[in-house]
């Protein structure tokens, strides 16, 4: 004689499955958003006069620079300065205006920090002219700046002095993730 035996699902099973879903669904969903929340503005930043005869191995730090970024470049991405979660610099370029006269590898080191002063202040960049290497920190200085006193401040070192005065260029990118205007 044959038993028939019926199996018995316990609804614990398509009610952790359904929690499974749910969840993965939602991080999705935070991901999307957070990608649209997230974008990148790219500025010039003014230039440094080297002039020429310039000492060598001496760290220079000239004054500090507005980070650049303003209400109405935020608004431009629907936020606002009070809205930004994070920011980064995530690219940086650097050039010398005469490169011929003076290429830029000339510049034994580069830093780029900000902060409030020379001594206060966070590195976002280094430069090397040896091995012409650029490495970014992906420091994140929202609280930066959001202090308006604060600034970039730039250090260099020279390997050889310029034959006549030339310009150091520079263009950076800075990743944002912010908030929407509500």
């Amino acid at each position: 004689m044959l038993m028939k035996t019926t199996k018995h699902y316990s609804p614990v099973f398509p009610s952790l499955l359904l929690l499974v879903c749910l969840i993965v669904s939602c991080k999705q969903v935070n991901q999307a958003i957070s990608n649209l929340l997230t974008f990148s503005i790219t500025k010039d930043a003014p230039d440094i006069p080297i002039p020429a005869l310039t000492p060598v191995g001496i760290t220079f730090a000239p004054p500090g620079v507005p980070v650049g970024i303003d209400s109405a470049d935020l608004a431009k991405q629907k936020t606002s300065l009070s809205l930004v979660r994070t920011l980064k610099l995530t690219g940086m370029t650097i050039a010398i205006d005469d490169s011929i006269a003076y290429p830029r590898t000339n510049i034994d080191t580069m830093t780029i920090s900000v902060g409030t002063s020379q001594q206060s202040k966070v590195l976002l960049a280094t430069y090397i002219g040896t091995g012409d290497q650029k490495i970014l920190t992906e420091a994140d200085f929202a609280p930066q700046f959001k202090n308006p006193k604060d600034s970039f401040y730039v250090t260099f070192r020279l390997k050889n002095a310029p034959p006549k005065t030339v310009n150091l260029l520079t263009s950076y990118t800075l990743t944002f993730s912010a908030n929407p205007l509500q």
